[in-house]
């Protein structure tokens, strides 16, 4: 449970989410609900990336599938009649951050470390299990040690017996210093019966910082 208070509305005065210095109206037929977001600080960066603990090996011209567990923060959302806005963000974790790339032509990311697994993992706090897929199209065995991705397009799904999920991502091996990270808009568990339960959407003060064309898409050009 995050720590927020919402006021009592009262004649002409709108109930309203109040967290810190935060206060946001809340329209009468909304709710306030939380949820897993993969969020950060986009005047920093809106990339996210995971590096493993211990990087899988994919021999050539195969795929191969791993499971990690995804840290995530708490969205807060409202939810009504025609209202599905991202109104906070509730960090769960410290914000870390590393260079992918050169100096000069890298960028920046929040930075996770956690180990993968060949089977879906345990559920742990403040994660949700996303599927990797690695495609390697290359004549030669390759190691992928992170995969990196735009947090605002980073789906969340629950399950028929109510489990959050992430999105499920491809990641398409072309050669050692390049691959391309897909999101799947399709849940991890891989459940027909699994449903989109929210996009990222950033909130208003966070897409101010968002100086990039961001799309679901992310080229890794500078190594695996």
């Amino acid at each position: 449970m995050a720590d927020y208070t919402i006021t009592n509305g009262k004649a002409g005065v709108p109930r309203q989410y109040v967290r810190g210095g935060l206060r946001i109206d809340i329209p009468e037929s909304a709710s306030v609900e939380e949820h897993p977001i993969v969020s950060g600080d986009y005047s920093v960066t809106p990339y996210f990336g995971l590096v493993l603990d211990s990087a899988p090996s994919v021999p050539p011209e195969s795929e191969a599938t791993i499971y990690v567990n995804l840290p995530v923060d708490t969205g807060i959302y409202l939810f009504g009649k025609g209202v599905h806005t991202l109104i906070d963000e509730v960090p769960r974790w410290p914000l870390k951050y590393s260079l992918y790339g050169t100096p000069s032509d890298g960028i920046t990311f929040r930075y996770f470390r956690a180990p993968y697994h060949s089977k879906p993992p345990k559920r742990e706090k403040h994660k949700v299990l996303a599927r990797v897929r690695i495609f390697n199209r290359e004549d030669e065995w390759i190691v992928v040690s992170k995969f990196l991705f735009p947090q605002k397009y980073y789906n969340m799904f629950k399950t028929e017996d109510g489990e959050v999920v992430g999105e499920a991502v491809d990641i398409y091996v072309e050669s050692a210093n390049l691959a391309t990270v897909t999101l799947k808009n399709k849940s991890s568990q891989g459940r027909s019966s699994s449903v989109l339960l929210h996009g990222p959407q950033p909130t208003a003060k966070a897409m101010a910082h968002i100086k990039q064309n961001l799309v679901s898409i992310f080229e890794m050009r500078h190594g695996l």
